[in-house]
């Protein structure tokens, strides 16, 4: 399963530097909408706020076409949710195994604790790293026009 087509639209609300803030619905929200390919609401709890490399030097308020970036939302998922229940489970089965002394479930709950807090502490080292590499970052590819007479409600100044 690959999402290397996932391309999604926003709006720009700032820009800082090469990096531009973009506001895109959220997945789902505007299923019952017709006119969901061209608008969608920002600011309210149907949008996200993506930070998107700006190649294109897109403007604030310029509607814009962001690719994701190859498997992110597998990734990121398997990242922040798998990886600490599995390693908190090879904590509690391998700390055991190593001492004696102590009360074996004392010691499967100390090591699942130990592996857990280990977890969080990869987790946000690996962010920092993928933060700073533009292989995870979304990048806008294109300004988005309008058909002639229609208006984004999301563009209202």
């Amino acid at each position: 399963m690959s999402d290397s087509n996932d391309i999604r639209r926003g709006i720009i609300q700032s820009l800082n530097n090469e990096m531009a803030t973009v506001a895109v619905s959220k997945r789902g929200a505007c299923d019952g909408c017709s006119e969901k390919s061209l608008c969608f609401g920002v600011g309210d709890d149907k949008s996200d706020m993506i930070n998107a490399a700006n190649p294109v030097k897109a403007k604030v308020g310029d509607m814009v076409e962001i690719a994701m970036p190859e498997g992110i939302f597998v990734k990121t998922a398997m990242l922040l949710y798998l990886m600490p229940v599995i390693v908190m489970i090879a904590g509690a089965f391998l700390l055991p195994m190593f001492t004696t002394i102590v009360d074996p479930d004392f010691t499967a709950i100390t090591g699942s604790v130990i592996a857990l807090i280990l977890s969080v502490l990869f987790i946000k080292a690996y962010d920092k790293h993928a933060t700073k590499s533009t292989r995870y970052t979304p990048q806008i590819k294109a300004v988005v026009t309008l058909p002639l007479g229609q208006t984004c409600a999301a563009k209202k100044n």
